[in-house]
């Protein structure tokens, strides 16, 4: 217990004031590969543990938000997680692409906090049923003038009519810009090819809740 005490202070007292920072990438890091900064992370390198940890904080509570709506539990996920991989970065998998590495070790760390509080009424008022839905940053906004609240609500509105799974590819695919081979890693899917085939099934259906030009709407935000 004192170990794990000591890698949460660590890690607070390392991201203080910094994970909303814009300056998460420094010089050290900006031509360096995934690959590189995992490895030197393995190795011991602090910097590198704390560079991956206020570079994808934020992605990793937007992302987990989408699953579980209780930000204090997402947030306290995130840092068991790191706190995790601190103790045990010699033994962790190599990884070349670290975002959807750390999101797929994210949606288990919460399905699994999930299955422990199941059946109680903390659980059903928190969990995202509707998650997944569209939020566009102003910049988004800026670019696609045509998608006005009217339009964000009727997008919504057909979306929420997909499974769970259905808006959670169409998410990791177009909002996360992720491959299917990584979107089959953090979904947990047997196969590539089930990937695929689940968005090409959301997107199918998701034209089948609107009407055509609200659809290509949709398909202009990417």
């Amino acid at each position: 217990m004192e170990k794990i005490d000591r890698e949460r202070a660590f890690i607070q007292e390392n991201s203080e004031n910094s994970v909303n920072s814009a300056e998460s990438e420094t010089s050290i890091y900006i031509n360096l590969s995934d690959v590189d900064i995992w490895k030197m992370f393995k190795s011991g390198n602090e910097s590198a543990f704390i560079h991956i940890y206020r570079k994808y904080f934020k992605s990793l509570v937007n992302y987990g938000l989408q699953i579980y709506r209780d930000k204090e539990l997402v947030k306290d996920a995130i840092q068991d997680m790191f706190i995790e991989l601190r103790m045990k970065r010699k033994s962790v998998l190599t990884t070349d692409k670290i975002r959807p590495f750390l999101n797929t070790l994210l949606r288990r760390r919460i399905l699994k906090y999930i299955g422990k509080s199941n059946g109680t009424e903390h659980l059903g008022q928190n969990l995202s049923e509707y998650g997944f839905l569209i939020e566009l940053s102003p910049e988004q906004r800026m670019i696609n003038k045509q998608l006005d609240e009217e339009t964000i609500r009727q997008l919504n509105k057909a979306i929420s009519r997909l499974t769970k799974n259905e808006r959670e590819i169409i998410y990791l695919f177009y909002f996360e810009k992720h491959s299917y081979e990584e979107i089959a890693d953090i979904m947990e899917l047997k196969k590539i090819k089930s990937a695929r085939n689940l968005l090409y099934k959301a997107l199918a259906a998701l034209r089948e809740n609107m009407n055509p030009q609200k659809s290509a709407l949709f398909f202009m935000l990417f």
